[in-house]
């Protein structure tokens, strides 16, 4: 061996490499924790997306002619740190002027949170986001970051949108009204902002009237 393995620390999902190097050999054999690796038989091992499983110590066995000694290298111990996960993904929020937004975010193995809008630190920390009477300054773009406990990267979670609708309004009032019986009547308001109408009479709903115009002919 004219090589050994050194050891190594990787993060979760990380790309593991383990190097080492033999003269007057024919074939290779990676062994961890005295267990045999059956694919791997090269002089570097390589792990793509490490997991905690892949933590261990490791030693490469080097083969010449039959007969001959096997060299072997020194140990080197591998671990995998833990990363931080973000569990599942948040949909875009859309919801009306005035209204509650609340946003929780499930997380774990992670050493804190922070919570982004629009690529600007909110100072918001706790796995929930909640505003009691939403505006149109707290629409924008959001995304979550969880802290790693080492030198792990912190994972991001994926941006979603928030977005307000107006509620409606009126511009304009109905006034109180006496009629004589047999005459026809209308009322209507001035309204901004509005998909559907609906009146009530008493408290109870006139099914078909449906229109920002209530008449009555007789």
């Amino acid at each position: 061996i004219t090589m050994h393995p050194m050891d190594t620390v990787v993060c979760e999902d990380e790309k593991i490499v383990l190097k080492a190097k033999a003269i007057n050999t024919l074939t290779y054999q990676w062994y961890m924790d005295n267990g045999i690796l059956p694919f791997f038989v090269r002089d570097s091992l390589i792990i793509y997306n490490a997991t905690k499983a892949d933590s261990g110590w490791y030693r490469l066995y080097a083969y010449s002619y039959p007969g001959c000694p096997v060299a072997v290298s020194n140990q080197a111990l591998l671990v995998v740190n833990t990363s931080p996960k973000i569990l599942g993904l948040y949909p875009d929020i859309r919801l009306c002027e005035d209204t509650k937004l609340r946003m929780t975010v499930s997380a774990r193995d992670h050493n804190g949170l922070q919570w982004y809008k629009n690529n600007i630190n909110t100072g918001i920390t706790s796995d929930s986001f909640v505003v009691n009477t939403m505006t149109a300054s707290d629409t924008g773009r959001y995304y979550i970051k969880a802290l790693s406990f080492n030198r792990c990267p912190a994972k991001t979670s994926d941006t979603f949108r928030v977005s307000m609708a107006k509620k409606a309004s009126f511009t304009g009032f109905v006034r109180d009204s006496l009629i004589c019986a047999g005459m026809p009547y209308r009322a209507a308001f001035g309204t901004k902002l509005t998909n559907f109408y609906q009146w009530y009479k008493n408290g109870a709903t006139l099914q078909s009237e449906t229109d920002s115009v209530f008449s009555l002919d007789y």
